[in-house]
């Protein structure tokens, strides 16, 4: 027999829901309230506001932290607040080789997080693991508890990397061409492999903590995290630069996403049609990532006459101490009364940074963004030419077009504050805050 619920009663039963989520979105704020000021703040009687304090009181949502001081016999009233211990979203950044967490409450402050390093080689159900028994000890350490978790929002790598489902050990040179794909296929293969490891990710998680787990591209969730953190930039273009060069699109505040999920993918878009162009690991010759990636860079340094010296090196010799480099960047006369191997080094950073201002300046002509957002090490030292890139930038754009090409400015655990972010969006908990959690309460343990 099926029982019918009223009209009546559903809505009686949406309005206690969306009383219960007001009160959160108030008291994860940070507030620490009575029951009078709750019932004042969000406009409704203490007789409506009562049975949902008692519910959220009861589950542990809510926790008494004092009373309110006074004078009289009479009862003093009690002061409500969400309860410190209890992690609401779970932020996770993982890349081949660490995975950073972020626990955070229901106003998206960051509770605490950490940083853990996966073995070498290891497969995505390994890490996964690794993944979740860190998060485990985080809690146990920190005496926090999952019982209010809401969702958990992952952050995986780009498509290169996992679409074909290799590991460190056999991570290839080069990854299947048109050639060795029919074109019919090329995207089917690509997109059945990164779904199969997107969904083996998902159901390891939501089995393990049984919430609804989100996966995204974790550049695209950096890219939230640092749109978080420009509000006055709706429209931001994203460039991470790193062993891979990768990208993502910010358009008035959300990810785009793209068709085959590739948006973004600036490493990939073709800065040289000659014949004989650097072959990159997508199949393609000529791609940005062939040019300025940390390997590429290490490659065009070790020809200039280093051939045992790392990008570290390539870092060093370009820092130099050059006062004028900071005031007139590229300056060629300048340039030409260093010693060789710094010249060298610099010229090298100077022709990168031109590379990338006309590869961010084109796709910038597309998205019109307020900010070009540069982010990892190879993203750092070419910022140390930023004028260069900037001027390379407005060559490219209209000449009414204000793209400011600007540092990445909320660090290394990006990836998991925008997870955080997407976790609260997802759940429908709160707007985006204007600061990242990882920003209100800053504190990494690695165990």
């Amino acid at each position: 027999m099926m029982l019918h619920t009223s009209p009546m009663e559903t809505q009686r039963r949406a309005s206690f829901e969306q009383h219960s989520q007001d009160v959160l979105n108030l008291l994860g704020a940070g507030h620490q309230l009575t029951r009078a000021e709750i019932a004042s703040r969000l406009g409704v009687t203490r007789t409506t506001i009562t049975p949902v304090l008692s519910q959220l009181h009861d589950e542990g949502a809510i926790v008494t932290v004092a009373t309110q001081s006074g004078e009289g016999r009479g009862r003093r009233a009690a002061i409500l607040a969400i309860d410190p211990t209890a992690v609401r979203h779970i932020g996770v950044d993982m890349s081949h080789t660490r995975v950073i967490v972020i626990l955070a409450n229901n106003a998206g402050t960051e509770i605490v997080s950490g940083m853990k390093e996966f073995q070498a080689g290891a497969t995505w159900e390994s890490r996964c693991t690794t993944a979740i028994k860190f998060i485990q000890t985080l809690v146990s350490s920190h005496e926090l508890h999952l019982r209010q978790l809401s969702r958990i929002a992952i952050g995986l790598p780009g498509s290169a990397s996992w679409h074909f489902g290799f590991s460190e050990e056999n991570y290839p040179a080069v990854f299947p061409s048109r050639a060795e794909l029919k074109a019919e296929s090329r995207t089917q293969v690509m997109q059945d492999s990164a779904n199969d490891t997107r969904l083996r990710v998902t159901q390891i998680f939501a089995e393990e903590f049984h919430v609804p787990v989100a996966t995204a591209h974790h550049i695209r969730y950096a890219a939230i995290a640092e749109a978080a953190n420009h509000p006055s930039a709706e429209n931001l273009l994203y460039v991470r630069l790193s062993s891979g060069v990768g990208g993502a699109v910010i358009d008035c505040g959300k990810a785009v996403v793209g068709a085959a999920k590739l948006a973004g993918e600036i490493g990939h878009m073709c800065v040289d049609h000659s014949d004989n162009a650097p072959l990159c690991r997508c199949g393609k010759r000529g791609c940005l990532e062939a040019f300025i990636s940390i390997t590429a860079l290490e490659n065009s340094w070790r020809k200039a006459g280093h051939p045992k010296d790392t990008f570290a090196d390539l870092c060093e010799a370009a820092h130099q101490d050059n006062p004028e480099r900071r005031t007139n960047p590229g300056n060629s006369s300048r340039t030409s009364r260093l010693p060789d191997s710094n010249r060298r080094a610099q010229e090298i950073v100077v022709q990168a940074a031109k590379t990338l201002g006309r590869a961010i300046g084109c796709a910038a002509v597309v998205t019109d963004p307020d900010s070009i957002v540069i982010s990892g090490e190879v993203g750092n030292l070419l910022l140390t030419q930023q004028e260069v890139i900037q001027t390379e930038v407005d060559k490219e754009i209209l000449p009414v077009a204000q793209s400011r090409v600007c540092a990445a400015s909320v660090g290394f655990k990006a990836g998991a504050v925008g997870a955080v972010i997407a976790s609260m969006s997802e759940a429908n908990t709160a707007s985006t805050p204007s600061t990242p959690p990882n920003l209100i309460n800053p504190r990494i343990y690695d165990t």
